[in-house]
């Protein structure tokens, strides 16, 4: 029922959140690895992807450019996704475990310090190929997100979506750049 996660492999924001995890969730296995349990992660990919397209369709519809996925940016969404999901149990902030705000984060993940950023952030107890939508509109119903979302000047994204076990909950972020 579990599968090992080698914390060694991951960058060393994402080891020291896999410790925190192992600790919260499902204890720690030998040496000192933590165990993550099998599929708390499985429906990443698609849910992320189906976030972009439906963020992507919103711009599109008032004649904004679509923007491009680009992984210096999902890595530090997945990675904070993780955090808020795990660590703080859906609790949304856009600070990491160290109080960092997040244009630190993806600044350390290879993004220009003088670029144009920005982060929208969401938490929903579900796991539904549909809930991309949802939160897309959850986010055009609030000034700031919306904001993010449709400014004109921004290019590129990173989504990351986590759920935990079970699909008792998933988080989504997204990270925006120039």
């Amino acid at each position: 029922m579990s599968a090992k996660r080698v914390a060694g492999s991951w960058p060393a924001p994402a080891r020291a959140l896999a410790r925190i995890a192992g600790a919260i969730t499902a204890g720690t296995a030998a040496r000192g690895r933590p165990v993550v349990p099998r599929g708390r992660w499985a429906n990443q990919p698609v849910l992320e992807s189906s976030l972009l397209t439906e963020i992507n369709h919103m711009r599109q519809a008032r004649n904004i450019p679509p923007l491009t996925a680009t992984p210096i940016l999902k890595r530090p969404a997945r990675g904070h996704a993780r955090f808020l999901a795990v660590a703080r149990g859906g609790k949304l902030t856009h600070k990491d475990g160290r109080g960092r705000p997040f244009h630190r984060r993806l600044v350390e993940a290879g993004w220009r310090a003088r670029a144009r950023m920005s982060e929208n952030l969401a938490a929903i107890n579900a796991c539904r190929p549909k809930d991309p939508r949802l939160i897309v509109r959850r986010w055009m119903g609030s000034p700031p997100h919306r904001a993010n979302l449709l400014d004109r000047k921004v290019t590129h994204a990173g989504i990351g979506v986590v759920s935990t076990a079970g699909c008792a909950m998933t988080v989504y972020t997204a990270d925006f750049g120039n």
